[in-house]
């Protein structure tokens, strides 16, 4: 496909009649067309192998419930491109979705932990790549966790994640939750944004946050950061 439009382009930009003659600008267009099509033909290509998981990925991405077979499609489509474009993006949703495969397993037996182990892998490397993703570093702390429960390295990777985007909104819940868990490990950095992004939560959804709290048995944090924020 990609050689036939460089002739197509080819044909339109070199002329000749009777009366012409090749000229140096239409000559320099065509080699820059060559030059542009060929490089960009890989891409190009990526771009559409990519196509069958895209929705998938978003479907992950908004915390919806994916079946295997969808997540296998997401899968397949990252590791064919892989031996040409082997960056975060690609090694992120990997990430996702071997994570996505050991929840829907119930993150229980030797399958979850296999599918949590290669998201740990993929999630590394894509950090290689790309070191102030913010969102790579909360699930890096989250698979940390998953493998190693509470540890100063899942702490460390929370850290770095609050770090590289302080009030991302849509991870603030998760952040507190991680934190809470992670508490006795953290540094006091960490430790003194607590108050910040729990009332910073509850602002935005003073429902969920509140809901959260119960659940992790973080009501009192919540009312203590509450409270400082009414002092004067």
């Amino acid at each position: 496909m990609a050689t036939g439009i460089i002739i197509i382009v080819i044909m339109n930009t070199i002329q000749t009649d009777k009366n012409k003659r090749f000229t140096s600008p239409r000559l320099l267009c065509a080699g820059l067309a060559v030059v542009i099509l060929v490089m960009a033909s890989p891409a190009l290509v990526a771009r559409i192998i990519l196509l069958p998981g895209n929705s998938v990925r978003e479907d992950l991405l908004n915390n919806q419930k994916v079946l295997d077979a969808d997540i296998a499609k997401l899968i397949s489509s990252r590791e064919k491109v892989m031996p040409w474009f082997e960056n975060s993006e690609i090694l992120n949703d990997l990430a996702l979705a071997y994570l996505a495969k050991a929840n829907n397993d119930g993150l229980v037996g030797v399958a979850a932990a296999n599918n949590v182990n290669l998201a740990l892998k993929f999630q590394k490397k894509a950090l290689e790549d790309s070191p102030a993703d913010t969102f790579g570093w909360a699930r890096m702390s989250y698979l940390l966790m998953l493998t190693k429960a509470p540890s100063q390295e899942a702490a460390h990777a929370l850290a770095l994640s609050m770090d590289a985007g302080p009030y991302e909104p849509r991870l603030l819940l998760s952040r507190i939750s991680a934190a809470m868990l992670l508490f006795d490990f953290l540094d006091e950095d960490a430790k003194a944004r607590l108050p910040t992004l729990l009332r910073e939560s509850w602002r935005l959804n003073r429902r969920r946050t509140e809901d959260a709290a119960r659940k992790g048995h973080f009501t009192e944090a919540l009312d203590a950061a509450l409270r400082e924020d009414a002092i004067p």
